[in-house]
């Protein structure tokens, strides 16, 4: 049986790796509608090719549905943030100043800079996830009105109508919020385990206009959604650098075709030299 702290370890690294697929597939889509239907060159490009971005659209709706499943569904596995938040409370010994300080001491923090790191912390009971707890309350319960529904559609190989994929769409702030706030939970949770600092929030921006107006430098670090958002963005200004597709379909293929035969008779023709 595993120590409080090793599992609490383990479901604390599976909710990072939740918070970040949340933040990635809804931001990305964001991104995606927010830079490309709003430029008409870009547009150009994805009308270009509609069938396709259409399926990429599709795929990442339902990659953020099943993401954010994972966090808030209470029916799903031990890792699901209703869970690691429980833990949390009924374990709220794993986060006193003398672990934490054991914890950074076993990271290689020297002894002076392990007690500053626990100076002035004060004891941590399951009252001192409140904030958490209420916050989560909040957001499970707009996930219960808003999404759940679409993503048990999902599951049941059912597939969404457009109303049902437009009414995804109008949930467009709701979806914001919910799919930045478990890296909020990681965050508190990993900052109060690590480094002795009281449940509390960041709050990032998590409007995909204004995400996008804070977009990270090349080497700077930010929660995962800005870095979806502006991943996306430079794609698709790259893409509007391009040439127009072509729309002769028919003549591609040829091309195409042709240049699989050459290569291949290439090749048969280099191997019957080296027979001989």
């Amino acid at each position: 049986m595993q120590d409080p702290e090793t599992k609490f370890t383990g479901m604390l690294q599976a909710l990072e790796v939740d918070a970040i697929q949340c933040a990635r597939y809804a931001y990305t889509g964001l991104a995606f509608r927010y830079v490309g239907f709003n430029d008409p060159a870009i547009l150009d490009h994805l009308n270009g090719h509609a069938s396709f971005w259409k399926a990429v659209e599709g795929a990442l709706e339902t990659a953020t549905l099943i993401a954010l499943g994972r966090v808030y569904d209470k029916r799903t596995d031990v890792h699901s943030a209703d869970q690691v938040l429980k833990y949390a409370e009924r374990h709220a010994g794993i986060f006193s100043a003398e672990r934490v300080r054991a914890r950074a001491l076993r990271r290689g923090v020297s002894p002076a800079a392990a007690d500053a790191l626990v100076d002035g912390l004060g004891t941590v009971s399951q009252d001192s996830f409140f904030v958490l707890r209420s916050a989560l309350t909040i957001r499970t319960t707009v996930y219960k009105d808003r999404i759940q529904t679409l993503r048990h559609k999902l599951y049941a190989h059912t597939a969404l109508s457009p109303d049902q994929r437009g009414e995804f769409l109008i949930f467009h702030r709701d979806l914001e919020q919910l799919s930045v706030f478990p890296w909020q939970l990681w965050r508190a949770l990993h900052d109060a385990f690590q480094n002795g600092i009281a449940p509390g929030f960041r709050t990032p921006t998590s409007n995909i206009g204004e995400v996008l107006s804070e977009r990270p430098g090349r080497y700077e670090s930010k929660a995962e959604h800005f870095h979806a958002a502006a991943a996306t963005e430079a794609f698709l200004l790259w893409l509007k650098a391009q040439p127009l597709p072509d729309e002769d379909w028919s003549r591609l293929i040829e091309t195409r075709s042709q240049s699989a035969a050459n290569s291949a008779a290439e090749a048969s023709s280099g191997s019957e030299s080296e027979d001989r």
